[in-house]
């Protein structure tokens, strides 16, 4: 069965993504009910957020399926 995705980008001001929220519509909810297209039922399928250091590099993603992500940098 395919799925329909909506996808929400939050930006900061700086014009760097700090939220995305991934909303499964209209198709399957859990345990097989089904869900038409004309209902307003919409389940979040998956809502992560971003932060940045002072230089604005990428160190960490957070999002209730993965937990926290670190990242981090060398020096060059």
């Amino acid at each position: 069965m395919c799925a329909f995705w909506a996808r929400t980008l939050f930006l900061h001001s700086s014009g760097r993504l700090k939220n995305q929220i991934a909303e499964l519509d209209a198709v399957t909810q859990p345990k097989g009910k089904k869900v038409g297209v004309g209902y307003t039922s919409v389940q979040i399928a998956v809502q992560r957020s971003y932060g940045y250091d002072k230089t604005r590099n990428l160190i960490h993603s957070s999002d209730q399926r993965s937990g926290v992500t670190k990242f981090e940098y060398t020096q060059s």
